[in-house]
């Protein structure tokens, strides 16, 4: 499916998007300084994508990846998947998925993960149509 979107990697330049975004998904709201501070650190091991239509921000992903010390290759993870309301089902989830499959597969990773809610039928749906099965349980406990 060809998309209208630009997938790029966010840069610190890029960070009250991203604080917008993340407040928008996740309710997550901080000081610009405390954002771009973990944005720095995080950075090391995960990096944001940016969808832009038209040099406008659609949504983001962030991709995680790690090294494993039990298993070769890198442990890969789609950490957040977000789309602004007003580009949704134009294809900017699909890309940003495509963009992170594809800088995973040239570090070495040898597959994806991604976990979403149980109750997220619509973000199940869209994962499963791109090809990723439900496998395996996640087990979390808050602190």
């Amino acid at each position: 499916m060809t998309h209208p979107f630009q997938i790029r990697m966010a840069t610190i330049e890029d960070a009250p998007v991203l604080m917008a975004f993340n407040a928008a998904f996740n309710d997550v709201h901080e000081t610009a300084e405390a954002f771009r501070q973990r944005f720095a650190e995080a950075s090391r091991v995960e990096m944001a994508l940016l969808a832009e239509l038209d040099g406008q921000p659609a949504g983001f992903a962030c991709l995680r990846l790690l090294p494993c010390l039990c298993y070769a290759g890198l442990y890969s993870e789609l950490t957040e998947l977000y789309v602004d309301p007003a580009y949704r089902r134009l294809g900017a989830a699909q890309a940003l998925i495509t963009a992170a499959e594809q800088i995973a597969q040239e570090r070495g990773a040898p597959q994806m993960v991604i976990l979403t809610g149980m109750d997220n039928l619509p973000a199940r749906a869209l994962y499963g149509r791109m090809g990723f099965a439900e496998r395996d349980v996640v087990l979390s406990k808050d602190f």
